[in-house]
């Protein structure tokens, strides 16, 4: 279940509650991440700032509909500045496969969150929808 307001999101799952607010440091974020049972390499592999544009186009529009589904939405923050933290995925349950964790952080808060699978048929998953099967546990 995913409760959220203006300024506000939490997502509850079973007896746990996570918090998309509190991302001071690395380690909150990896901490974020690893509370939907994603294992990561603990450096990102990139950090990027960057300003949301007024308009999106087709491409950041459909980005926008995945982060809806998990209580987001990144129109909200048109035009701020917000910083992108990827992460590789080191707990993907197909050998061979890929994945890095995205986070978007304008301020201390997450704006955005996905789960990409980098291979050649990959796709785009809501950090907090993941599907069942596709992690090692």
């Amino acid at each position: 279940v995913i409760f959220g307001r203006s300024d506000s999101v939490m997502a509850m799952s079973g007896d746990v509650s996570i918090r998309f607010d509190g991302m001071e440091e690395n380690e909150d974020r990896v901490a974020f991440i690893e509370s939907f049972g994603v294992s990561v390499d603990k450096t990102p592999v990139e950090e990027k700032s960057f300003r949301l544009t007024d308009e999106f186009d087709r491409v950041v529009a459909g980005y926008n509909e995945i982060q809806k589904t998990q209580g987001l939405d990144l129109s909200k923050y048109k035009n701020k500045k917000v910083t992108r933290y990827t992460y590789t995925v080191t707990n993907m349950k197909v050998a061979n496969s890929q994945a890095t964790v995205n986070l978007f952080i304008y301020r201390d808060r997450v704006v955005a969150a996905d789960l990409t699978d980098t291979s050649e048929d990959g796709k785009v998953y809501a950090l907090s929808l993941l599907p069942s099967g596709l992690l090692k546990q």
